[in-house]
């Protein structure tokens, strides 16, 4: 179980630079699916390290189940679009190492047997033994996907996590998120993904928040059944009203997007 209270937030890098986030007053409830979009620079990924405790707020503060955060935690499994991989270590010694970090209960072979799950799931099974440069970008990402999801933290903090791997692998790694997000009916957990692509968002929140200039400027609910598809003639009519809302976001902050 994992909520959040973010209460009159604030982050400067500097005590004389200027804020890159600014009164952010928010509440993620436990079990929420959150997408982050904005444009380049808006303070997405700013935010994110702040919920992952690897910076802390210039001013006001953010509660993770009603204690403030005030560093890393193994509560928060997470990636980072460049694909943290311990470089000393192969794959699979890799996504072994994030499972012990919360199950220390787990003998060396229960350990094991997770990693070579999650490995396969996300299709690395057969280069659990390379090093990490002997791996492509997006192989890296999915060793990193990988150790994320096998650390069955109660929350995943996601930043651009598909962004390096290609439109297949994206679209069935989205798919398997959403069914371990939604644990087989089971206490879900909660995510925060900053993406950069709206139909992802659209596809995988139940609540998108916009970003623009270091504050959220707005959320938009996403009330629609699983799985979701653009082409599906119930929810894509719906979807493709969502992404036009996002759009249109983005054209009045001045960013440009792909259409």
């Amino acid at each position: 179980m994992a909520e959040y209270r973010i209460e009159n937030l604030s982050f400067s890098y500097t005590k004389t630079a200027p804020p890159v986030l600014k009164n952010i007053h928010l509440t993620i409830d436990d079990g929420d699916f959150v997408c982050v979009v904005g444009p380049s620079g808006c303070g997405k990924t700013t935010l994110l390290r702040l919920l992952a405790g690897l910076a802390l707020p210039t001013v006001g503060s953010i509660k993770m189940n009603g204690k403030t955060i005030t560093g890393p935690g193994t509560d928060r499994g997470i990636v980072f679009q460049n694909y943290t991989l311990f470089p000393w270590m192969v794959a699979r010694k890799n996504v072994e190492f994030g499972i012990q970090q919360t199950k220390q209960d787990l003998s060396h072979g229960e350990v094991q047997d997770i990693a070579n799950q999650f490995l396969q799931k996300v299709k690395m099974e057969e280069d659990g033994d390379k090093y990490p440069f002997e791996l492509s970008g997006g192989m890296r990402q999915r060793v990193a996907i990988a150790r994320a999801l096998a650390m069955d933290a109660d929350t995943l903090l996601l930043d651009e996590p598909f962004g390096a791997l290609d439109p297949k692998i994206r679209a069935n790694l989205q798919d398997l998120l959403v069914e371990l997000w939604d644990n087989a009916g089971n206490m879900r957990k909660t995510v925060i993904c900053v993406t950069h692509d709206i139909d992802e968002a659209v596809r995988l929140g139940n609540r998108i928040f916009f970003m623009d200039q270091g504050t959220i400027s707005n959320e938009i609910s996403v009330d629609l059944p699983r799985t979701r598809h653009f082409q599906d003639p119930i929810n894509g009519p719906k979807m493709c009203g969502i992404r036009r809302q996002l759009y249109a976001l983005f054209d009045k902050s001045g960013a440009v997007t792909e259409k």
